[in-house]
């Protein structure tokens, strides 16, 4: 099943970023999709995982915040690339 996950950063100043990201997520369960989609967003901002790991992503300082979850691939009606990051995971 796929997983759509709008989110922004916890905290953009501590982070030093402020871009929006969308992650699209392939898993069998919705918390696996979260477990899944936090792993990409580390891999994809490795100076976030100096500070976070899966397990804090969504709830820590250096962490996201997922705005919105959809089931299915809703990336392409949802995003402006030009304003988002789009992660594949």
């Amino acid at each position: 099943m796929e997983f759509t996950f709008l989110c922004i950063w916890a905290n953009p100043r501590i982070v030093g970023r402020d871009t929006k990201f969308v992650i699209l997520v392939h898993a069998e369960t919705h918390r696996a999709a979260v477990e899944e989609a936090a792993c990409a967003a580390l891999r994809t901002y490795p100076d976030v995982a100096e500070f976070e790991s899966a397990r804090t992503f969504w709830e820590g300082e250096y962490g996201a915040i997922r705005v919105a979850e959809f089931r299915g691939d809703l990336s392409r009606n949802l995003i402006d690339s030009e304003e988002y990051d789009l992660i594949t995971a």
